[in-house]
């Protein structure tokens, strides 16, 4: 895929689903193929590209960026806190830059408690969320629905792939179903909203 095709103001603005799936579904891959080594830093790569284009083509708006930024700090706090719950466990063991690294008593310095790749996947979720589920702009009910069925079954998925082990399943698919409930539907509500500001 070339630059210019993915810089094309029509095509940043407007993207076709197809493209907009492709995008999304190409960066999780990466990241999460990559969360065992290294190369999970390459979707930060993709996101840096990803952003600039959009910047240049007048898509990243000061509204969008903020409304980004809110969705990344929301799913590091959630997935933050079911960590601190022992609801699901990450294996640290890796080289991390971000998250928590143990000091020489056993006990773990201040930091993120989830996985450099997780911090990264949700940065790419936050910035692709909206150009894959703008035809749920107005369907609230669809949007719940879609988001509490399909946001727990992705950690489900992704614990069979990366160093992720779900310790209380039950729990954890029902909390999680009501956490991606909102977030599809307030993103349903949010993208009508900036459709009709009035």
């Amino acid at each position: 895929m070339s630059l210019k095709l993915l810089t094309a103001p029509g095509l940043v603005q407007h993207p076709p689903l197809w493209l907009a799936m492709l995008i999304f579904q190409g960066g999780w891959w990466l990241i999460i193929l990559g969360s065992h080594s290294q190369w999970f830093w390459l979707g930060a790569l993709l996101m840096i590209l990803l952003l600039s284009t959009d910047y240049r083509a007048g898509y990243l708006t000061a509204t969008r960026f903020v409304s980004q930024i809110s969705l990344i700090t929301l799913g590091i706090l959630f997935d933050s806190l079911l960590t601190q719950l022992a609801i699901i466990r990450f294996d640290l063991s890796e080289v991390s830059l971000l998250a928590e690294t143990p000091n020489s008593s056993g006990q773990h310095l201040l930091s993120l408690p989830i996985p450099d790749w997780l911090v990264i996947l949700w940065c790419w979720f936050a910035i692709t969320f909206e150009r894959c589920f703008t035809w749920l702009e107005s369907k609230l009910a669809l949007a719940l629905m879609l988001g509490a069925i399909t946001g727990p079954l992705t950690y489900w998925g992704a614990s069979y792939l990366t160093p992720i082990t779900i310790s209380h399943p039950l729990v954890f698919f029902l909390v999680s179903s009501l956490f991606w409930g909102l977030i599809f539907g307030i993103s349903s509500v949010s993208q009508w909203l900036f459709k009709n500001p009035e």
